[in-house]
C-alpha cells in the first residue's frame, strides 16, 4: 500500500532552499538592458501609485550555477545521492475491520495496524503530470519562460482616489450627524439622505474595488498567445456544452473583451449577486431604509472583474472594479518619465534586478496633518456626552479627559511629518549586491548634516556597528513628560475613586505618594535641565565585538575567563555636548534613587537594611574617565558574585556603557574604521551607518560549526553524506564577507545605500 503525506518534506526541497539562499552570494556579469523598453516600468502610466518588480531571473540562475562553491556542492557524490533519492518514510496506518478489505484479525479485534511506505510528493511529480496533458509540453515551456525574466505587481490610480472619496463621504456624514443632534433618528436619516444626494457624483464613482495587476514577461509571445487562445477555446467549449444549470446560469459572466487592441478573457461578478436580502430591516424606519437603499444601489452597480491577457511580451492578470487601467500610456505620460525615476534611468550600464516604488499620493492616503485634529475633537464630544450622565469624581475625570483629548491632538500635530514617495532598486555587481532606496518623506527626527565622528571610536574593526545621529529636539521630552504627568493624574483619581471616603487604604496611598512625589519631581528636573541638554550632539552607536582570549596579551582577562575561548564585548556609545552636565545628572539620579530606596526600606514591614547604589570608582585615564565598581572588593565581601559589571566611560565628547575595561579603553581611542565594503566615503555627512563583518563572524563560528558536525556524525544524528554536504554548505556561506549601509540627505531625498560584499570562493578541501 502506498500513501502520500502532505507533511513530509523531501530532501530535494531542503537542498533547493539552501541553493536559493546562496543566490545573494553570486555576482552577476551580464549586459545591461533598457528599462524603458524591456521592463513593465516603461509601460505604466505616470500616476501609478505602487509597483514591485523582480527581474533577470535567468541571468541570476546561470550565475548561481557557474559559482565555484555551488559547483563543488552540487557535484559531490553525497549531494547527488540525496538529490536523486526518493524520500520515503514508514507510517503506521490503522485499518478498520468493517472496511471492504481482505484482512485477518484475531479474536474480537476490530482493527489492525500495518506499516507502509509513504512516497512524498515533490515538484517533479507535478511537472511529469503536467507534461502528460494535451498541451503539457507547451505549458512547461511557457512556465520556464515566464519564470526566467521579470515578474511584477502594480496598482492603478484607484488605490489613491477610492480611499479619498470614501473618506470624503464618511466625513460628510459625520459632520452632518454632529450638527443635527436634536433630530430624531428618522429625521436624521431623511436629512442625511438629502445631503448625500447633493454630493458630486464623481465622489461616488471613485468608490470601487481598486485595481491590481499581477504579471510576468515572456520571451516567446507567440507561444503565450497560442496557449491563451487554447485556454479561451476550452472555457468557451465547456460553457457551451455543459448541462450543469449553475454553469449555464453564470455563463454570461465569462466574456472576451478588447482593451486598447488587446484581447482579455474576463470574469465579471456583479455587486447585485451579494445577498442583501439577509439584512434585517424589521426595526428600520422608512427613512432609514431609504438611506440604506441609497448605498446598496451604489454597490449593486459595482462589479468585481478578473481579466487575463497577453500584451507586449507580458502576461497580465488584473483584478478590480474595471479594465480602464489596462490601456497603454501615451507620450510622456509614463511612469518612467516621472522625475523620481531619473536616478533609476542613470543606471544604463548596470543590471537592475528589482524595483519597488510607491508614489506620494499613495504614501499620503489617509494622512492629513490638520485633519486628524477633527477626530480628537469628535472623540472629546463623545466623552462630554457620556459625562452628562456621570456624577462625582467620575464626572470630574470625564470633563478633564474631554479637554485633554483635544489638547493631546494639538500637541501630536506638532510631530506629524509629511509622507512622500519612495523608490528602491537592487543591482548585482562584481563585488556583490547593492540596494539603493530614495525616500522623499519628511524626517525631522534625523540629522544628516554632519559626519558621524562617533564611528572613529568603535574599535577600528568591530564585528557589528550601528551608528546614527538624531536631531536635537528637547520638545520631545517635554511632550512625553507632560502626558506622563497627566496620565498619572488619571491613575491617582481612579485609585481614589476605587476606595470609599475615609478608607484606610486612601490614607496609605496618599502617604506613599507624598513620599514619592519630591523624588519624581527631582528626576524630571535633572532630566530636563541636565541630562537632555548633555546629549545635544545627537550621535549614538551600538557596537558588538569579540576577543579571542587565546591571542589576548592581557593575562588578567585570561585568568578571569580560563574556560572561555572568546570574550564578547558590547558597548553603547553616545556623543555628548556637555560633560559636566552629564556627570552631574548621573550623580543626581544615583542620589535621588538612593533616597527613594531608603524611604522604601523605612516604610517596609521587614526590618532590612536599605539597598543603595554605591558611588562608582572613577579612574582617570588618557582621554577620559572610567566609572566602575570594585569587583574584587565586592566579591571578597560577598556582595556580588557576578564576574562582569558594566563600565562607564566619559570624555569631553563621548559617553559609553561597555561590557569591560579593555573595550572601554578602545572607545576612548580614536581609530579610523577599516571595513571591507564598497562604501566610498565614510567621512561624508550622514544620518545613519551600519556594518556587519561577516568574515570575522564566520571565523569565530567555524570551529564550533565543524565541531558540531563531527559530534552529530559521531552520535549518528547525521550520516557521512549529510556531514559532507554540511561542510560544503559552510564553505558557500563563508563567501558572504560583509553587509554595510549608509543613509544620507541629498537635495530633498533621504538616500539609503546598502551593500553585501562577497569574497573569493574557497575551492580547496576543508580540513
Amino acid at each position: 500500500m502506498t500513501l502520500t503525506s502532505p507533511n513530509s518534506m523531501p530532501v530535494k526541497f531542503c537542498l533547493l532552499i539552501a541553493l536559493i539562499f546562496c543566490t545573494a552570494a553570486v555576482p552577476l556579469q551580464v549586459q545591461a538592458d533598457d528599462l524603458r523598453e524591456d521592463s513593465i516600468v516603461g509601460q505604466l502610466p505616470l500616476d501609478t501609485p505602487f509597483l514591485a518588480v523582480s527581474r533577470l531571473h535567468r541571468e541570476q540562475y546561470e550565475a548561481i550555477k557557474s559559482n565555484p562553491a555551488i559547483q563543488k556542492l552540487i557535484h559531490l557524490e553525497a549531494f547527488q545521492n540525496q538529490w536523486n533519492r526518493r524520500d520515503k518514510k514508514k507510517l503506521q496506518v490503522t485499518i478498520e475491520a468493517d472496511e471492504a478489505l481482505e484482512i485477518e484479525v484475531q479474536g474480537d479485534e476490530k482493527s489492525v495496524e500495518v506499516e507502509v511506505d509513504v512516497d512524498t510528493q515533490n515538484f517533479d511529480d507535478f511537472l511529469k503530470g503536467l507534461k502528460k496533458t494535451e498541451h503539457g509540453e507547451e505549458a512547461l515551456a511557457f512556465l520556464k519562460d515566464a519564470a526566467s525574466h521579470e515578474v511584477f505587481v502594480y496598482g492603478d490610480s484607484s488605490w489613491v482616489t477610492m480611499p479619498k472619496s470614501f473618506q470624503f463621504v464618511i466625513n460628510t456624514m459625520q459632520r452632518f450627524s454632529g450638527s443635527n443632534s436634536d433630530l430624531t433618528d428618522d429625521e436624521k436619516a431623511a436629512k442625511l439622505l438629502e445631503k448625500l444626494k447633493t454630493l458630486p457624483i464623481q465622489q461616488y464613482l471613485n468608490i470601487q474595488l481598486p485595481n491590481i495587476v499581477f504579471g510576468c514577461q515572456v520571451e516567446d509571445e507567440q507561444r503565450a498567445q497560442k496557449l491563451f487562445g487554447q485556454l479561451k477555446e476550452t472555457i468557451q467549449e465547456q460553457l457551451e456544452n455543459s448541462d450543469d444549470e449553475t454553469v449555464q446560469a453564470y455563463r454570461d459572466s465569462f466574456q472576451v473583451k478588447m482593451v486598447d487592441g488587446v484581447e482579455y478573457l474576463t470574469v465579471k461578478i456583479p455587486g447585485s449577486w451579494i445577498p442583501f436580502y439577509l439584512i434585517d430591516r424589521s426595526e428600520m424606519t422608512r427613512n432609514q431604509e431609504a438611506l440604506l437603499e441609497f448605498f446598496l444601489d451604489g454597490i449593486r452597480k459595482r462589479s468585481f472583474i478578473m481579466a487575463l491577457g497577453v500584451r507586449d511580451h507580458s502576461v497580465l492578470l488584473s483584478m478590480g472594479g474595471d479594465l480602464k487601467h489596462l490601456k497603454r500610456p501615451t507620450g510622456d505620460k509614463r511612469l518612467i518619465d516621472h522625475p523620481h525615476m531619473a536616478k533609476l534611468l542613470e543606471l544604463a550600464d548596470q543590471k537592475v534586478t528589482s524595483v519597488t516604488y510607491y508614489s506620494e499620493g499613495m504614501a499620503q492616503v489617509g494622512w492629513k496633518k490638520d485633519g486628524n485634529l477633527k477626530g480628537y475633537e469628535n472623540w472629546a464630544q463623545e466623552i462630554r456626552n457620556q459625562s452628562e450622565e456621570s456624577e462625582g469624581i467620575a464626572k470630574v475625570i470625564s470633563d478633564q479627559a474631554a479637554e485633554d483629548v483635544v489638547d493631546f491632538g494639538r500637541d501630536l500635530q506638532k510631530f506629524q511629518s509629511k509622507p512622500g514617495a519612495h523608490l528602491g532598486y537592487s543591482l548585482m555587481t562584481a563585488e556583490g549586491l547593492d540596494r539603493v532606496s530614495y525616500n522623499w518623506s519628511e524626517h525631522p527626527e534625523r540629522d544628516g548634516s554632519q559626519p558621524l565622528t562617533i564611528i572613529d571610536h568603535v574599535g577600528g574593526q568591530p564585528l557589528l556597528v550601528v551608528a546614527g545621529r538624531k536631531a536635537y529636539r528637547p520638545e520631545v521630552y517635554e511632550f512625553r513628560s507632560k502626558w506622563i504627568t497627566r496620565t498619572w493624574w488619571y491613575i491617582n483619581k481612579g485609585v481614589l475613586a476605587f476606595y470609599p471616603e475615609g478608607a484606610n487604604e486612601r490614607y496609605i496611598y496618599a502617604a506613599i505618594l507624598d513620599q514619592i512625589r519630591p523624588h519624581v519631581i527631582e528626576f524630571d528636573r535633572i532630566t530636563r535641565e541636565l541630562f537632555v541638554p548633555a546629549f545635544n550632539d545627537g550621535q549614538a552607536a551600538l557596537v558588538i565585538d569579540a576577543v579571542d582570549l587565546r591571542d589576548e596579551p592581557n593575562e588578567l582577562i585570561k585568568e578571569d575567563f580560563p574556560t572561555y575561548p572568546y570574550l564578547p564585548q558590547v558597548g553603547v556609545i553616545w556623543g555628548i555636548s556637555d560633560r559636566e552636565k552629564l556627570v552631574e545628572a548621573c550623580d543626581g539620579y544615583r542620589k535621588a534613587l538612593n533616597q527613594l530606596l531608603v524611604k522604601a526600606s523605612v516604610m517596609s514591614p521587614d526590618d532590612t537594611d536599605p539597598v543603595v547604589i554605591l558611588k562608582p570608582t572613577a579612574d582617570e585615564v588618557e582621554g577620559g574617565t572610567l566609572y566602575h565598581q570594585d569587583l574584587k572588593k565586592m566579591i571578597a565581601e560577598g556582595q556580588n558574585e557576578i564576574p562582569i559589571l558594566p563600565v562607564g566611560v566619559v570624555s569631553d565628547n563621548l559617553a559609553a556603557i561597555t561590557s569591560d575595561k579593555n573595550f572601554a579603553m578602545k572607545v576612548l581611542e580614536s581609530n579610523k574604521l577599516t571595513i571591507d565594503s564598497p562604501i566610498e566615503n565614510i567621512d561624508q555627512p550622514m544620518s545613519c551607518f551600519s556594518h556587519v563583518d561577516l568574515s570575522k563572524l564566520w571565523s569565530l563560528m567555524e570551529p564550533y560549526a565543524k565541531q558540531g558536525i563531527e559530534q552529530q556524525l559521531e552520535s549518528e544524528e547525521i550520516n557521512s553524506d549529510e556531514a559532507e554536504i554540511s561542510r560544503a554548505m559552510w564553505n558557500v556561506l563563508k563567501q558572504l564577507k560583509s553587509v554595510s549601509s549608509t543613509t544620507v540627505k541629498e537635495d530633498d531625498a533621504w538616500i539609503q545605500r546598502s551593500h553585501i560584499r562577497f569574497g573569493e570562493v574557497e575551492t580547496k578541501e576543508s580540513e
